[in-house]
């Protein structure tokens, strides 16, 4: 599976993957949260683990309605693939140094 992702290494090839199911693409920062399908915000993932970033999403709002804020999504990356290995999610009051949300989604 690691080789797999890590022979896609361009938008075009991810784009493939999704087109042979072997990817989907999705945003970092979902609709429900005024993400944008635009470059920045899109990854692409897995099927396997669409399921589970719904379910980090379901948990980030439900922080954001607790009053948490300062919301951080953030793909890593090995060497040149186009499949982050991991998503960190993080939010947390602005108010407050202690407390909040923080979901690691890994991938591969």
């Amino acid at each position: 599976m690691h080789k797999l992702f890590q022979s896609i290494d361009t938008k075009e090839k991810a784009e493939a993957a999704c087109d042979d199911g072997s990817l989907v693409k999705t945003l970092l920062l979902p609709e429900e949260l005024g993400g944008k399908d635009i470059p920045p915000n899109v990854v692409y993932i897995p099927l396997f683990a669409e399921a589970l970033k719904k379910r980090s999403v379901d948990a980030l709002i439900a922080a954001i309605e607790k009053g948490m804020a300062q919301v951080s999504i953030i793909p890593d990356y090995k060497d040149n693939s186009f499949v982050p290995f991991r998503i960190v999610t993080t939010a947390s009051y602005p108010d407050r140094s202690t407390g909040g949300y923080h979901h690691e989604l890994n991938i591969w």
